[in-house]
């Protein structure tokens, strides 16, 4: 297994492809997996939500969501069947799309001998509202496991959470922390393991640490990866999230 590109006591972060670093890593090194992959549906390729990313990243969108639909298929199973060995039997993997991708999705991680539990949505309560004719206000997620599931950690867990999307984000396609802690707190057992191969700007990482699991983050991008622990940092220096972007340039100077 390659060195991460950063570490702590809660968990790694490794630099590359996540195909690649995924078939080093062992058996059963995981116990769920939280991920928010590109959709490659087009539904994103707007430019009113790139306006909203800064510049300095890059041009285009984000790398790998411009896929055709075989493409997509192929490089969803080729994780799905990686994944499914790298978690312990009855772990959950939680894994976002759109309403355009959702049965691909489906099929797809079906097809690798995950079992589909449910499905999730993320309503944004009227923010990034995106489309011109009936706009879309929500996101999905598809919920499997390996084999029989275990038991959440409480009885509050529904399939539908309302929030809106960060404003200013780092990411264009960043969760909220809440949404992703809501998730993460239904993980067992404590601490777990909590694999993303796609951490963005480690928003995942974040809710990890705050509903007490460790993580394994995977980007490809390294600007990403700089921002996710840039925050990874911040976080255990308790500043809040203002204070983490006014920090940015303290680390990895260019």
């Amino acid at each position: 297994m390659r060195l991460p590109y950063y570490k702590n006591r809660r968990g790694q972060i490794y630099h590359g492809d996540c195909l690649d670093i995924m078939k080093e890593m062992a058996d059963d090194s995981a116990e769920a997996l939280v991920t928010d992959p590109p959709y490659c549906s087009g539904g994103r390729q707007q430019q009113g939500a790139r306006n909203q990313i800064e510049k300095s990243v890059r041009d285009e969108w984000f790398m790998g969501d411009n896929m055709g639909v075989d493409s997509y298929v192929w490089w969803m199973r080729e994780i799905a069947q990686e994944a499914i060995r790298i978690v312990t039997p009855g772990s959950m993997a939680f894994v976002f799309t759109d309403w355009r991708q959702y049965t691909t999705l489906v099929n797809t991680w079906e097809s690798a001998r995950w079992t589909l539990r449910g499905a999730f949505v993320w309503d944004k309560a009227k923010g990034g509202a995106m489309g011109s004719y009936w706009r879309n206000n929500h996101e999905w997620a598809a919920i499997f496991t390996k084999g029989k599931p275990r038991p959440l950690a409480h009885r509050s867990c529904f399939n539908t959470w309302q929030g809106p999307k960060p404003q200013g984000g780092l990411h264009p396609t960043q969760k909220p922390l809440e949404l992703m802690e809501y998730i993460l707190g239904a993980v067992t057992p404590k601490p777990a393991r909590i694999l993303d191969p796609f951490i963005g700007s480690g928003t995942t990482l974040l809710a990890a640490c705050s509903t007490g699991h460790n993580f394994i983050g995977i980007e490809i991008d390294e600007a990403y990866v700089k921002k996710s622990i840039r925050r990874v940092e911040s976080y255990k220096s308790g500043l809040t999230e203002a204070e983490q972007e006014e920090g940015q340039q303290t680390l990895f100077e260019e």
